[in-house]
């Protein structure tokens, strides 16, 4: 069955801030006093190039039309809470059966829809000079708030950025530690919907699903590397998927290798990622399985 997918998003982003004076605009874009469109291009959440730096930077600039920042010894937090809410919903058109059921055997003109597909709540920017983070919260899943969060921390060596992110994801897979393409690598990242038609890595499946680990990074205008040490479930900790606290074993890695060169007026990104190692991953029932990732 072929679906041609008509995608309407409905992106309602919600600044709320601590100053009177808020107004409805993105979470990022009271802290570097810029629109939508200096870090993102065409297809939302497709990232540019100055985009890509602001996440390589670990969201920490601030733009000179930010509120003063609260500063202590070794915080740098900015005078605007910065918050967004994000609510998507979309109509899939399909040929074939209809998924609804409301019409019997097959069609040129059936569908659903789907409302919300997403509706999060996103948290983040900058908390020192070198660190930042993002929060999102899932409003409409009944396993509760927490969808995703990281962490990232850099540090200036020459020219090069060197960082450590710790993160946790339910559904993003281990590339949402650290990836600057907007190719589908990254399934959070893509420009696209049904992400599994559009990108190999997803749909090999090998780039979502549940993961928590720590992911560290070197990157520079040539490129970046990272290297994410993982487990394919979601909050890592004791008892929380299974038997025997078995989340809570990093035993998967993942590699990831891009260049960044400019050729005439292209900003091109090349890269491979290499998922490795043995895990354990809760299937839902009371016996965990082992996973082998290639």
């Amino acid at each position: 069955m072929k679906n041609i997918i008509f995608s309407a998003l409905a992106r309602f982003l919600v600044m709320v801030s601590l100053a009177q004076q808020a107004s409805a605009v993105p979470a990022f874009a009271r802290q570097t006093g810029m629109a939508c469109a200096a870090c993102h291009q065409q297809h939302f959440p497709v990232l540019n190039v100055f985009g890509q730096s602001f996440k390589a930077g670990g969201y920490s600039m601030v733009g000179l039309e930010a509120e003063r920042p609260i500063r202590g010894n070794y915080l740098s937090i900015p005078g605007d809470l910065n918050a967004a809410l994000y609510l998507k919903a979309r109509y899939v058109k399909t040929n074939g059966k209809d998924p609804a059921n409301t019409v019997s055997g097959t069609t040129t003109n059936s569908g659903e829809w789907h409302i919300p597909d997403e509706f999060s709540l996103f948290l983040g920017g900058r908390i020192a000079s070198n660190m930042g983070f993002v929060f999102e919260g899932n409003t409409a899943s009944p396993s509760g708030l927490v969808a995703g969060f990281k962490m990232p921390t850099l540090f200036d060596v020459g020219d090069v950025k060197l960082g450590v992110t710790p993160y946790m994801t339910d559904a993003l897979g281990p590339f949402y530690g650290y990836d600057l393409s907007s190719t589908g690598q990254s399934r959070g990242v893509r420009w696209a919907e049904h992400a599994e038609d559009i990108s190999a890595q997803q749909y090999t499946g090998m780039g979502s699903g549940p993961a928590t680990g720590f992911a560290f990074s070197a990157q520079n205008e040539l490129g970046y590397i990272s290297f994410s040490r993982f487990s394919p479930n979601f909050l890592a900790r004791e008892g929380a998927q299974g038997e025997g606290g078995t989340a809570v074993a990093f035993k998967s890695n993942l590699l990831r290798m891009a260049a960044t060169p400019s050729v005439g007026d292209w900003d091109v990104q090349v890269g491979l990622g290499l998922i490795s190692g043995t895990n354990y991953v809760d299937q839902g029932g009371l016996h965990p399985l082992p996973l082998l990732i290639r």
